[in-house]
């Protein structure tokens, strides 16, 4: 009688099944068949590889390491351990650990061009171009590309045009525009390069060409747009932003430039519309808040001001500007208290801005706390002696108190610096006024209408809440003197 021979189901058996196994994308056989395996023989390095690599195709990143990390203790010279191990590092955040790993693997194995490729991604991510350019460069003397090679020219490109190196990476996209006349997004960035450079003939050109080539590209028309913006033809950057927005409409950069456009040529309403539809693509961002605050300031609607500034801050609690903007806005509407608080937080965030200083002293003045509003427009000096309003807040104490002499020496001087200061003139007429001089009044007064012609409506004067009682009742008292003189 004859005995039948059992298979013997040893562990390069199992090995060899689990391996099969792969191209079914069977990962709990595999896992199987490898543990096996290793049970059977546990210094089988290519056993816990192949494991790693199927329970990192489960999501097992942590057992996935284990298993790496056992091969290459018992084959430390083998590259694809540290190949897949880095990879696991890269999905896990660790990019010291897998550019550690990358680079082993390159030492063991350094005709794999895919290798580098992989360390690229990692150099990418820690914005080590000078590295970048310096793998794809051995990437490219390499064959066995996973990328063509026009994919990595393209890379490069890009990499050298981040580091500032222009003339390259123009070479690199033309060498691909020289291979592939058809690559829509080459001409784009090459394009984006000369934009950068300031040509802007040659940046409309290829603009243009990836337009030709994608009609429906539409950030292509979006950076067009751009270009003529620079060159002064906002009717053109209109047109093509109205493209691009018919092709993208939920782009909120789209929106947003082309508000800033319209805003600069005073469309204000249209602008206000645009940024408005940035507020609703994208609420969390407060450039859309800010950029309607601008549009805002022609029509002075401070309530409306208030209100969006209140919503950037919100979102950007730190920029202390909002705060002294949302200061000056409380101020213009008599709120004396908020305008206080808003430019008491704009000096705890900024505590060397003179124009904070010297907001908190107009509000000291408004208040009628005189030493105070002294002080802080003498710190504005002293931070920043260049600063006009400084001297304008110090020569309004001064001539509130009757210090004539001192007055006139600061509104001079804010004069000086800043010709178109309306408060100068203001100050310098008032302050001639109290000391019998009308004829250097009237001049001085002259020009402030220049400026600001409702300075000539009394009725406004009074019922504008920035205005102290003491202003109004002098400006009243000077306009008075001036009609009778007229007379």
């Amino acid at each position: 009688m004859f005995k039948i021979k059992k298979p013997k189901y040893n562990a390069r058996w199992h090995y060899l099944r689990g391996r099969e196994l792969i191209i079914k994308r069977d990962y709990g056989g595999q896992i199987a068949h490898f543990t096996d395996a290793i049970n059977l023989d546990p210094k089988f390095a290519e056993a816990y590889l192949f494991r790693g690599n199927a329970r990192r195709n489960i999501g097992d990143a942590d057992g996935a390491l284990e298993d790496y990390n056992q091969a290459i203790l018992l084959r430390p010279k083998l590259p694809q351990a540290y190949h897949n191990r880095g990879m696991v590092f890269v999905e896990k955040g660790m990019l010291d650990q897998a550019l550690e790993d990358f680079s082993r693997a390159i030492q063991l194995d350094p005709h794999n061009s895919n290798i580098y490729m992989l360390r690229v991604q990692v150099h990418i991510k820690q914005g080590n171009f000078q590295a970048v350019i310096g793998d794809l460069n051995q990437a490219l003397r390499l064959k066995g590309l996973a990328l063509e090679r026009a994919d990595i020219l393209e890379i490069r490109g890009l990499m050298q045009w981040d580091l500032g190196n222009f003339d390259d990476a123009i070479a690199d996209f033309t060498s691909n525009i020289n291979y592939d006349p058809y690559r829509a997004a080459t001409y784009f960035h090459r394009g984006s390069v000369f934009q950068a450079q300031k040509k802007f003939d040659e940046a409309i050109a290829d603009y243009s060409r990836a337009i030709e080539l994608t009609e429906d590209y539409a950030d292509a028309y979006y950076r067009r747009a751009d270009v003529y913006s620079q060159m002064g033809d906002s009717t053109r950057a209109l047109a093509d932003l109205a493209i691009a927005i018919e092709i993208e409409d939920d782009n909120p950069d789209y929106y947003l430039f082309r508000g800033r456009i319209l805003r600069r040529n005073k469309d204000y309403d249209a602008a206000i519309a645009d940024f408005t539809k940035v507020i609703e693509l994208a609420p969390d961002n407060p450039d859309g808040f800010i950029e309607r605050v601008l549009a805002l300031n022609s029509t002075e609607d401070h309530a409306s001001i208030i209100r969006d500034l209140s919503a950037a801050i919100q979102l950007k609690p730190t920029e202390w500007s909002w705060f002294t903007d949302r200061g000056v806005s409380r101020n213009k509407i008599g709120d004396l208290d908020g305008a206080l608080a808003d430019f008491q937080q704009a000096r705890t965030l900024n505590p060397s801005s003179a124009l904070v200083h010297s907001n908190l002293a107009s509000i000291y003045i408004h208040k009628d706390e005189l030493n105070t509003a002294l002080e802080y427009a003498e710190k504005a000096i002293e931070l920043d002696p260049a600063y006009h309003n400084g001297y304008n807040n110090r020569g309004e104490v001064y001539r509130l108190r009757g210090q004539y002499d001192a007055a006139i020496a600061d509104f001079g001087k804010a004069q000086q610096l800043k010709a178109e200061s309306q408060y100068s003139y203001l100050g310098l007429a008032l302050t001639h006024f109290k000391l019998g001089n009308l004829e250097q009044a009237q001049s001085f007064w002259r020009q402030a209408l220049a400026l600001e012609p409702r300075y000539g409506d009394l009725e406004w004067v009074r019922n504008n809440p920035a205005h102290i009682k003491a202003f109004t009742t002098d400006v009243e008292a000077l306009l008075n003197a001036i009609n009778r003189d007229e007379k």
